[in-house]
């Protein structure tokens, strides 16, 4: 009989005990075996030591440091608190602390240490220290408020004396521009820096914020392998590789990584951009579909996916996961294009085009119509169709320049050079037509062509020197070209021409902002919308600069812009995403929820609002805003995926189910909702439905890898093993991951093939390195063939980890199984000690104490048990067998009837008739 638990983590100890030395000499001898760089047996010392003596600080100080050195940061925290409680001296262990916390990435804990009383009590250089280490690790974190409040805290508080105050100074100086001052502050302290290397690493993190990769990169090389578990050193160093173009060697860290913490969202994130920078378009979606698990806002994890599923033709989850970042875009963005294209060919677009075919003749008054079906067309990549409609302009007749103009521009787009006649003939008549010299310039950058592109510009110049036009097509080419500059100049020249030219204030906006110089940026931003309050490109440069310049500004500027405006819900937004983007969500919540009451039904309003509360985890505000959503715009399918990711997240997936099928009557042959249909009738247990349901979609039409695992999820609830076995087949064949690999063992392993199973777990051993996770994989399927090998698996992970109640209730099954009954009891009472509370383990210890015949104390047991778990059946069958023993044959019928028929109730059955006779 088989029953195992399944640790979620399991965490390495080993246990040595001595009685021949005293406290200090196990510290000595520790010491010795750390001078030889032996660290668990140094462990094993210390550990015998504090056994001795538990109130030994130096032995819980040098192993809480040890933890610390080999990764084992919840071991560590608890041994320096321990310290700290018996009285250690707090200028040594506070510290301590805060980095733990920030290896850890609990920016929480972080700032509840920074306001403890006791930081007041520590010495000038400590204090100074601390705060130092907080604030620029949470900066690390992007909780960049928190961090800088911290920064501002040691300029106030600080010992200037301290390395660590001219870090912080330096650190806050970068931030607000001034880069390269703050490196050459920093270059002269690499010689007074500690054994965490801070001073290295902020100087790393100095060349990564002034672009220079290969500096961070050279800087952080040498310092590496001090850093093994600092996952956020090795993710930097990650990250600069990348920018420097040295992918093999990124890949090759990237990896390591994963093997350490396979399901991390930052690290899956930088394995799929490597991936798609490789053109491993498969492999990327598929890791930036495993960061997306635990966090599903992620910025560029959303973009790499769907990036990846255009590329490998997968409409519908490229627009899933575009849609959700559309509004964080630029719209310059090639993103931005290939979501249109996506939309389109999903058909997510007017019924009108369709209509235009049955209209004979045209007039010019069906012109646009025509015109704007093209583009549509064009948009959806239907290029021969477009092709077909741009034609028919040909037999609108009329001399007007800007339809002239227009279907210039539209030949262009398919190629057609006669576009170019079209645009010269425009001009000809009216020189102004703006936008058929814009058309011919972008036409020859498109092509490469540049030095032509050039000559348009002059051209534009000469023939209409009043205009700023001219000058703004030419910077827009030196910007294109790569001489910003050049470009500078040009749109400064616009401004000669034009003091309050708009287009010369959004361009040189932009252009500083790409430069990095966003105090002249936003001087610009601020003139367009002096003229244009509304203007959108000028909103969003100002919202996408508020991470990067001083955050009051930016608020400040929206603000004074939002109370002259008072009737703008553009600006209210946009205020209110420059509080998000600055990592202030609540905020941006609190912003966007008084302008409803003003504003209650704009879809604007609705969509800024869901998504705020989708990033801040608000998902009950985010349900109803949604719902609100799709109500007034029922045809706007982000609002359709943000409801269902809102009812999922909080365990409504019975109403998701619901509002699925509501949103397949409005996009029928959207086959993500048909997959998402057939999730939430696999998580409300409707398996046999389920599998009707996905039968009927085809797997091409969806990402293999969710579609080969459900299926295999639902096929195993049915006990369809073979059918389960083919699905988790192709599941594993396009991912090899943990999670593929051990349940396609298990499958393996009911169809009776167990010779498979395990070369499959095997092979995740080799694949996904020799952890306690593979450990448990082999030893459940050698449970059932090989008890006694199985034993040794468990009692090995239990020396490892005695105190995991998982694996010692798992050593409690194996050891019956392999019957050394003792063991198994001995095993099965540690696990209820440490765990006294779960049913599972109870069973457990009523089963023990049954196989080795203390049947009353299983009873009493075996009754809690059923009142927990009453539709348990593997409980009912352990319940069933016990009563046989205690000859309460009636109680145990009525128990095995109510039971589905298996080969565990038959030997129960059969073990009834023999002792009832």
């Amino acid at each position: 009989m088989l029953k195992t638990l399944k640790p979620a983590l399991l965490v390495a100890a080993l246990v040595a005990c001595s009685g021949q030395k005293t406290a200090d000499e196990y510290v000595q001898s520790a010491l010795a075996y750390i001078e030889q760089n032996e660290v668990s047996a140094a462990i094993v010392e210390l550990k015998n030591a504090i056994q001795l003596d538990p109130k030994s600080n130096d032995a819980r100080f040098i192993l809480a440091q040890m933890y610390m050195q080999t990764g084992n940061f919840d071991g560590a925290e608890k041994e320096f608190q321990r310290s700290l409680d018996n009285g250690f001296d707090i200028n040594r262990i506070m510290i301590l602390q805060v980095r733990i916390a920030l290896l850890k990435a609990e920016s929480d804990r972080v700032l509840e240490w920074t306001n403890d009383d006791r930081v007041a009590q520590l010495h000038p250089e400590k204090k100074t220290e601390l705060l130092a280490v907080a604030g620029i690790g949470l900066t690390y974190l992007s909780r960049f408020n928190d961090g800088f409040e911290l920064l501002a805290r040691v300029m106030k508080e600080g010992s200037e004396d301290s390395v660590h105050f001219t870090m912080a100074k330096a650190w806050m100086a970068a931030n607000e521009g001034q880069k390269k001052e703050a490196i050459e502050e920093i270059k002269p302290l690499v010689s007074q820096d500690n054994s965490f290397d801070d001073v290295k690493i902020l100087l790393a993190n100095l060349y990564a914020l002034d672009d220079n990769a290969e500096l961070a990169a050279a800087e952080l090389k040498p310092i590496l392998d001090r850093h093994g578990n600092n996952i956020f050193v090795r993710l930097l160093y990650v990250n600069m590789l990348v920018k420097s173009g040295e992918l093999e060697e990124a890949e090759m860290h990237t990896s390591s990584l994963l093997k350490m913490s396979p399901t991390s969202p930052s690290i899956n994130e930088l394995k799929a951009e490597i991936s798609l920078r490789e053109g491993k378009y498969k492999e990327a979606a598929e890791y930036a579909t495993v960061a997306l698990t635990s966090m599903p806002s992620l910025h560029k994890a959303n973009l790499i996916a769907g990036i990846s599923h255009y590329k490998t033709d997968n409409m519908e989850m490229a627009y899933h996961h575009l849609a959700q970042i559309e509004n964080r875009l630029p719209k310059t963005h090639v993103a931005q294009q290939v979501l249109t294209q996506v939309k389109l060919r999903l058909g997510y677009i007017d019924d009108a085009i369709a209509n235009i075919d049955t209209v004979n003749s045209l007039s010019p008054s069906d012109f646009a119509t025509l015109a704007n079906a093209s583009v549509e067309l064009l948009r959806s990549g239907d290029k021969d169709k477009a092709r077909d409609y741009i034609k028919r302009l040909e037999n609108i007749e009329g001399d007007d320049p800007e339809m002239m103009s227009r279907r210039g521009s539209l030949k262009l787009s398919v190629e057609d050079d006669s576009g170019i006649k079209d645009l010269n003939n425009a001009l000809r008549i009216d020189p102004n037509m703006s936008e058929a010299r814009l058309a011919l310039i972008y036409h020859y950058m498109q092509s490469d062509n540049n030095e032509l592109a050039m000559v348009e510009a002059d051209r534009w110049i000469e023939e209409v020197p009043d205009s700023e036009g001219g000058y703004l097509a030419r910077g827009v080419v030196w910007r294109e070209i790569g001489q910003p500059e050049k470009a500078k100049q040009a749109f400064e020249q616009a401004l000669v021409v034009k003091p309050d030219s708009m287009g010369a204030h959004f361009n040189l906006a932009q252009l500083n902002n790409r430069l990095e110089q966003y105090d002249l940026a936003l001087v610009h931003v601020e003139k367009v919308l002096a003229r244009n309050p509304e203007h959108r490109g000028a909103l969003r440069t100002a919202v996408n600069m508020a991470p990067k310049i001083d955050d009051d500004k930016i608020i400040d500027f929206l603000t004074q812009l939002s109370q002259d405006n008072p009737d703008s819900l553009t600006i209210a937004i946009a205020r209110a995403q420059a509080y998000d983007n600055i990592g202030q969500e609540e905020q941006a919540l609190q912003q966007l929820e008084r302008l409803q009451t003003q504003f209650d039904d704009d879809p604007r309003l609705l969509s800024a609002l869901a998504k705020v509360a989708i990033r801040s985890e608000d998902f009950v505000k985010a349900e109803k805003t949604f719902a609100k959503l799709v109500k007034i715009s029922p045809r706007n399918f982000t609002a359709q995926l943000g409801l269902l990711m809102a009812l999922e997240n909080q365990g409504k997936n019975q109403q998701a189910y619901t509002e699925v099928k509501k949103a397949q009557d409005i996009f029928p042959n959207a086959a993500m909702l048909k997959f998402f249909e057939v999730n939430y009738l696999y998580k409300t247990k409707s398996y046999r439905e389920a599998e009707k349901r996905l039968a009927k979609i085809d797997p091409k039409t969806l990402e293999p890898k969710p579609y080969w695992a459900l299926s295999t999820k639902i096929q195993s609830r049915l006990q369809q093993w073979d059918k389960a076995a083919h699905s988790a087949a192709n599941w594993y064949e396009v991912d090899k991951g943990f999670a593929s690999a051990s349940s396609y063992a298990r499958v393996l392993q009911k169809t009776g093939n167990h010779q498979k199973a395990m070369q499959v777990a095997r092979q995740a051993q080799t694949d996904h390195g020799d952890n306690a996770m593979v450990q448990g994989l082999l030893a459940e399927l050698q449970l059932e063939q090989d008890p006694a090998s199985a034993l040794q698996y468990y009692q090995r992970m239990a020396t490892k980890s005695p105190d995991n109640f998982a694996i010692q209730n798992n050593l409690a099954w194996a050891a019956i199984q392999a019957n050394d009954l003792e063991l198994g009891l001995g095993a099965a009472q540690k696990a209820a000690k440490l765990a006294p509370e779960n049913p599972h383990v109870l069973d457990t210890l009523a089963y023990a104490y049954m196989r080795n015949g203390e049947y009353k104390q299983a009873d009493l047991l075996m009754r809690r048990v059923q009142e927990e778990l009453p539709n348990n059946e593997e409980v009912k069958i352990h319940y069933a067998e016990l009563l046989v023993h205690l000859k309460k044959f009636e109680q145990a019928k009525k128990l095995l009837d109510s039971i589905s028929d298996s080969e565990d109730k038959q030997q129960v059955v059969r073990l009834y008739e023999t002792n009832k006779g």
